[in-house]
This record gives structure tokens, C-alpha cells and sequence, in this order.
């Protein structure tokens, strides 16, 4: 007899976890399993942190985008459809991350009122023409 109800899976113990294979943790994790979701995370997080860090070059923001880079794959693993080798699109997902970050921050950086500076100020104008 089955202990848990057939429209439940059990849950992965933490031994459990590291004999995963890579599709198999992926498919768990889609369905919301933490130890599987765990484990891709400890595959895959020195690489992620290392594409962060050499996008930002800064290592406390890298640590940050690392973390938000898998709360987004947390959010948004059931959308992997297997199209392509995971770490690719983890890697994409990663970038996207970052580059939302940059334009966020490049935002703050350049406030409007200063985009439009150039627009406003005086340009050089031509002398005025004289009638002889």
C-alpha cells in the first residue's frame, strides 16, 4: 500500500537529493519540490554567480543578482519546456535578470529632468545675416 495519496508526491530527502539526475531534480522542482530545487541550485549557483559578477563587477551586487537570478527561476521553472539544454535557458533567465537590474539602474542614475538638459540649453546660433 502507497503511503501518500496518489495525487501527491513525497518529498525528497536531503540523501535523496544529490542522487538526482539533472532532469529528474527539474522535473520535481517543477513541481515545487525544494530539495530538487536545492540541488540546482548548488549545480548551478558558482556559474550563475560568476556570470553575474562579470556583468556588474562588483561582488556584493553579483551575490544579490545570483540570489534574485533564482527567486526568477524559483518563480518561472514550470515555463522551461526542455527546448533547450537547461543551463542554457538558466543562463538566459540569469542575463535577463541583470539586464533589467542595469536599465533599473541607469534609470535612477539619469533622472529625466537631466535627459532633456540637452534639448534646453542654447546651441550655438548663427550670426544674424545683414542686409548691405
Amino acid at each position: 500500500m502507497n503511503a501518500f495519496p496518489s495525487n501527491l508526491s513525497p518529498q525528497l530527502t536531503h540523501s535523496d537529493a544529490h542522487d538526482l539526475t539533472e532532469p529528474e531534480a527539474i522535473r520535481l522542482a517543477q513541481g515545487g519540490d525544494a530539495a530538487a530545487f536545492e540541488r540546482i541550485f548548488r549545480w548551478y549557483s558558482r556559474r550563475i554567480y560568476s556570470l553575474c559578477l562579470r556583468m556588474v563587477r562588483n561582488t556584493n551586487e553579483a551575490e544579490d543578482l545570483t540570489q534574485e537570478a533564482f527567486l526568477q527561476l524559483f518563480r518561472k521553472i514550470h515555463t522551461f519546456r526542455g527546448e533547450s539544454t537547461f543551463s542554457t535557458w538558466l543562463h538566459r533567465v540569469s542575463v535577463n535578470v541583470v539586464l533589467m537590474r542595469l536599465r533599473k539602474k541607469n534609470l535612477v542614475e539619469i533622472p529625466l529632468e537631466n535627459a532633456n538638459e540637452e534639448e534646453d540649453s542654447p546651441r550655438k546660433k548663427s550670426a544674424p545675416l545683414t542686409q548691405c
